[in-house]
């Protein structure tokens, strides 16, 4: 009788001790779970609160442009650029002090001290047509490297690797932009169009619509039967002030003098 119950203690003890390693099993992974949602969460919150500062090449029809802009949400400061090799060019936009190291222009040499949350930094680059037909290097790598607050409002540094390739560009039609010569021809098509609908004395001619049209065919027998009943009433008088008022209610005059 006391082998039995010591085997059934036993089990008992067995079991306790696997439910035990089991919960401590379910404690681990709850607490890893929990660790990498906290993480995740982290990099969450660090990429809605950082600053992003990207470097890219925008195709127009004559030329490409070369576009600096901070994407974040935040300011990013001491923006410094590397290039893997200095830019070459095949139109005369190279002659620009910006892309003379000796020039003092602080773009590439210094960097910029700050950029704001959507701002961006644009300048020509090359000309589309030469850049394509010369033998000049057609892609670059450039490394931006900057700082500004991470998820916990500290100062961060950051580093991003961008590739610039100008064979993106071969074949690409590229939509014809809007300029101010443009703006100035559509200004003056509607001036013209306006001094279509004036009159020779500079009075603007008002046509009446078709709906006014149709209610005035509509009323038309309203009014005759008017007038008849206000003959009937007081003869041509009646009529008369009938008609008058009609008008005054049409134009919406009044009558001063009474």
């Amino acid at each position: 009788m006391a082998i039995g119950t010591d085997a059934v203690a036993a089990t008992a003890s067995c079991v306790a001790a696997t439910a035990g390693l089991l919960t401590l099993a379910v404690y681990i992974v709850l607490a890893v779970y929990a660790k990498r949602q906290i993480d995740e969460a982290k990099q969450l919150r660090l990429a809605h609160t950082r600053p992003f500062v990207v470097i890219e090449l925008i195709p127009t029809r004559l030329t490409v442009s070369l576009q600096i802009r901070n994407v974040g949400s935040t300011m990013a400061r001491q923006v410094r650029f590397e290039w893997d090799k200095w830019p070459e060019f095949a139109g005369d936009y190279g002659k620009s002090a910006l892309w003379d190291k000796d020039s003092g222009a602080s773009l590439f040499s210094t960097g910029i001290t700050h950029l704001a949350p959507g701002q961006k930094i644009v300048t020509v680059f090359d000309s589309m047509d030469k850049r394509l037909n010369s033998e000049l290097p057609m892609r670059y790598s450039v490394d931006v490297e900057y700082s500004g607050p991470d998820s916990e409002e500290e100062s961060a540094d950051y580093n991003e690797s961008f590739v610039l390739d100008l064979n993106l560009f071969r074949g690409l039609w590229v939509p014809k932009e809007k300029t101010l010569t443009n703006l100035v021809d559509e200004v003056g098509k509607i001036r013209q169009e306006v001094s279509n609908w004036s009159g020779s004395e500079g009075l603007l001619r008002v046509m009446s619509s078709s709906g006014e049209r149709i209610r005035a065919r509509h009323d038309r027998p309203m009014h005759w039967v008017s007038i008849k009943e206000a003959y009937e009433r007081g003869g041509v008088r009646a009529v008369a002030r009938y008609v008058i008022n009609e008008v005054r209610q049409k134009y919406g005059l009044h009558d001063w003098g009474s």
